[in-house]
């Protein structure tokens, strides 16, 4: 089944998404917690604290993991962040396995972005998304597929 998602009226399709059963992420600012990037909701995010290599992983029931689709949206305050952050999918054995990377192209301001990095249908339980360097880590919405 797969259905349209809009993000500041970027148009993507989410088939068979994965619902994580929890999330976390290694800092809070405010109260911009983990859970803000899978709730829906193109107008919120999920923000670490500046620190290095922040993180945020999201746990499911093991699945066949194929894609994890990132949209973000370039701000003045974050710009760049998502560049080289590694994408690893936690297997049942407990090994972090690497899908690939962020490559982010700049954008004017205010511009969203979807970013899918493919984790070749390999079985797992967490999805982990971790920034590279002394930096934050903003999320509007992660989808799992």
């Amino acid at each position: 089944t797969c259905f349209i998602t809009s993000i500041y009226g970027q148009l993507s399709p989410v088939c068979d998404e994965i619902r994580p059963t929890t999330s976390s992420q290694s800092s809070t600012f405010e109260d911009l917690g983990a859970e803000m990037a899978l709730d829906d909701n193109p107008r919120t995010m999920s923000h670490t604290g500046k620190q290095l290599n922040p993180y945020w992983s999201a746990s499911f029931n093991s699945e066949s993991v194929g894609d994890v689709l990132i949209y973000n949206v370039q701000h003045d305050c974050c710009f760049g962040e998502l560049d080289g952050a590694q994408v690893t999918l936690t297997t049942a054995s407990g090994t972090e396995e690497f899908c690939g990377k962020v490559k982010t192209i700049p954008l004017s301001r205010n511009s969203a972005q979807v970013y899918k990095i493919n984790c070749g249908g390999r079985q797992g339980h967490t999805i982990k998304i971790t920034a590279q360097g002394d930096t934050i880590l903003h999320l509007l919405e992660v989808k799992i597929m």
